[in-house]
C-alpha cells in the first residue's frame, strides 16, 4: 500500500507528508475505512485518496470477475481422450 501511496503523490505531486497516517495502515486496514476515516486521517488529500482507493478496488474486482468469466483453454488431453473413446466406441 505504501508503494502505491507513493506512486500517486508522486504523480499528482502530493506532499507525502499529508498521507502519513494513511501509509501506517495495510490494504485490510484501508479497506476497513469510511471515507470520513480516510479525511480524518489526511485532511487534505482523504477524500481523493478515497476515491482513487474505491476505483482501485472496483476495477481489481472488475478484472477477477473477467478472469473467473473465461471458460479455460481446451485441453489436449481432453481431445485425445475423446478420439480415444470413439476409436474404442468403434472398434
Amino acid at each position: 500500500m505504501v508503494t502505491w501511496i507513493n506512486e500517486v503523490c508522486e504523480m499528482l505531486r502530493i506532499d507525502e507528508a499529508d498521507v502519513l497516517k494513511l501509509k501506517a495502515l495495510s490494504g485490510a486496514g484501508l479497506n476497513q475505512l469510511q471515507r470520513q476515516d480516510w479525511i480524518e486521517k489526511s485532511p487534505n488529500q482523504g477524500d481523493l485518496f478515497f476515491n482513487l482507493w474505491a476505483k482501485l478496488i472496483k476495477n481489481s474486482q472488475e478484472a477477477d470477475v473477467s478472469e473467473t468469466s473465461k471458460s479455460p483453454p481446451a485441453s489436449p488431453r481432453k481431445g485425445m481422450s475423446e478420439g480415444f473413446k470413439v476409436r474404442n466406441a468403434i472398434c
